[in-house]
């Protein structure tokens, strides 16, 4: 870029030098022409012409033209059109105020367009396409490397590159971006992004080493979340239990007491039926009270089973789409699950589980895991 730069300002020092000629006469054709005399043109070549109605324009270089103010044309067949643009090369063209193309067969067709480059075409306001056969489609669009292309408002930086999408910028040989993002490769080809420095902002991005620290940590919150949970699980239930026993014993030792002193009455009077009735009320209040010792003991293994179920699931890796089944047993219940993994994008992940006891309770577990 600096080589072209330094080119571009010679040839603009001898474009300076030539303009304070007012006539040449080393063209056979058009050296004494009116044009040249009157407007300080200068024509140098077989068939080099400028427009008559111009001023200080300058063409070298057979069938060559400069058909504006203040234009310069050099080489064969190169034309300029546009004030103050500036067309070298082999049938180079310029279309545009302040336009400049450089190399064999470059266009710029647009204001302050600048095409460098054999084939190269800048078409759009300031675009500018650098490098054999680059192009350009719009107003400050960059293209640069061999047969580049770029959009309005995108850029475009190496070999075969192409940049489509609004705001867009590919990098590296063959990289493409059509959706407004910096792309450094293509669907077959992908780059790594080296020596990334620690984000700090919002919009930062993260490197390798702030993301492993970040699942490090997460997976110590999870493991200690997850003992927590089993720990006050085990807790609980062993609370249940123990009220449950002191509620029995307490509830049979009134009963008891009750029951022993209504049968002594009562035996007074009906000494046969009273104690059969007593011993009735006894055993249904004795049954009533198992039933519900066994229903919170049922539901208490129901509950295990269908976690066992639901952390059985297999997932098979590699796959886009994962589902399964499971079942457990714990105790006197059982419980069946079912499941699946499903991948949303390049980098992320989603599980759902259900499950169903034989207390007819169900559960509902989902997560979602992001990866760089």
């Amino acid at each position: 870029m600096e080589l072209i730069m330094n080119s571009y300002q010679k040839t603009c020092a001898v474009l300076a030098m030539l303009s304070t000629s007012t006539i040449t006469y080393a063209s056979p054709i058009n050296a004494h022409s009116p044009s040249n005399l009157l407007s300080h043109n200068i024509t140098l070549g077989y068939q080099a012409k400028t427009d008559s109605g111009k001023d200080s324009a300058i063409a070298i270089g057979t069938n060559t033209a400069a058909n504006s103010d203040s234009a310069a044309v050099f080489g064969a067949g190169a034309s300029a059109t546009g004030v103050q643009s500036t067309a070298i090369g082999s049938r180079a063209k310029t279309y545009g105020h302040a336009a400049s193309a450089f190399g064999s067969g470059a266009t710029a067709n647009s204001y302050r367009s600048i095409a460098i480059g054999a084939e190269s075409k800048a078409t759009g306001s300031n675009a500018i396409a650098m490098g054999d056969s680059s192009i350009t489609k719009g107003d400050n669009a960059i293209a640069i490397g061999r047969a580049a292309t770029a959009n309005a408002t995108t850029i475009a930086l190496g070999d075969h590159t192409q940049a489509t999408g609004k705001n867009s910028i590919a990098i590296g040989n063959n990289s493409q971006s059509n959706d407004g993002q910096v792309s450094f490769g293509n669907a077959k080809v992908q780059r790594r992004l080296e020596h990334v420095a620690n984000g700090k902002a919002n919009t930062d991005a993260v490197n390798m080493g702030q993301l492993h620290q970040q699942i490090t940590q997460n997976h110590i919150y999870i493991q200690q979340q997850k003992n927590n949970a089993i720990i006050e699980a085990k807790h609980y239930l062993d609370k249940q239990q123990q009220i449950a026993v002191t509620e029995t014993k307490h509830y049979v030792a009134q009963q008891n007491i009750t029951t022993l002193n209504n049968a002594k009455i009562y035996t007074d009077q009906q000494s046969v039926t009273t104690l059969s009735a007593a011993n009735q009320y006894t055993d249904q209040k004795v049954n009533l009270l198992t039933h519900r010792i066994e229903k919170v003991h049922n539901q208490a293994n129901a509950g295990i089973a269908s976690a066992m179920a639901m952390s059985s699931i297999p997932m098979r890796q590699g796959y886009h789409y994962t589902i399964g089944m499971g079942a457990a047993n714990y105790g006197n219940q059982s419980a069946m699950a079912i499941g699946g993994k499903f991948d949303i994008g390049q980098h992320s992940i989603i599980t759902l589980a259900a499950s169903d006891d034989s207390q007819h309770n169900a559960g509902i577990a989902a997560g979602f895991g992001f990866g760089f």
